[in-house]
């Protein structure tokens, strides 16, 4: 069966430009050659030209795509130069390190993301903000067992407490036990807060590092 091809080579539309018949099909339709005006080649139906369903090989969406990609930063509050002060650390800092509340007039939390989260953890572990700054000032803002520094940026030094008390995530206030990186935290929930395993293990690695 014979195929009619309905545009002409030299035609053009929008950015492109008819070279003639390609080789190659779309959903068993045939295509036809075209140069975009960037210089690119393009594979397009005759229909999808008529129709003006394709104007361009598609740079000319370049331009709209960046202007989605800039509008979904800004929707996320990631805008340069735009910043707001912190009600609890009291640092400026900028919007996209805020949490959205549609109810604020800014539509931003009062608390960055970091004092958000700080905040929720001294309620989870029955603290007070003072509570947590003489763990911190007696510990040196270091984590009590491997005296790693407390990141600027980042997750916070871990609460500790004691599980045989409160078993969970939650902590009545009384078996808390200091502040920990969260590495050595991990280290110790991973061996069930047992100090005869943690010496077996310890005993282990020396027992290795003598071999050697």
């Amino acid at each position: 069966m014979s195929i009619r091809i309905v545009v002409q080579k030299g035609q053009e539309f929008g950015k492109l430009t008819v070279l003639g018949l390609s080789p190659f099909r779309q959903h068993d339709r045939p295509t036809v050659e075209c140069l975009c005006r960037c210089g690119n080649i393009s594979y397009v139906r005759p229909t999808n030209l008529l129709r003006k369903v394709t104007q361009s090989c598609g740079c000319r969406l370049i331009p709209r795509l960046k202007e989605v990609a800039k509008q979904r930063r800004m929707d996320k509050g990631d805008v340069p130069g735009k910043v707001k002060r912190c009600s609890f650390c009291k640092q400026l800092l900028s919007v996209s390190l805020y949490r959205k509340d549609k109810d604020r007039a800014d539509g931003l939390t009062h608390r960055c993301k970091r004092c958000s989260t700080f905040t929720q953890r001294l309620t989870k572990y029955n603290l007070n903000q003072n509570d947590y700054e003489a763990f911190f000032r007696e510990q040196l803002s270091l984590c009590c067992i491997c005296n790693k520094p407390e990141p600027l940026i980042g997750r916070q030094l871990s609460i500790d407490h004691d599980h045989k008390c409160c078993n969970g995530d939650y902590s009545c206030g009384r078996c808390v036990r200091a502040l920990l990186c969260s590495s050595c935290n991990k280290g110790l929930g991973n061996f069930k807060d047992d100090a005869k395993l943690l010496r077996k293990a310890a005993d282990y690695i020396d027992l290795f590092a003598k071999r050697k």
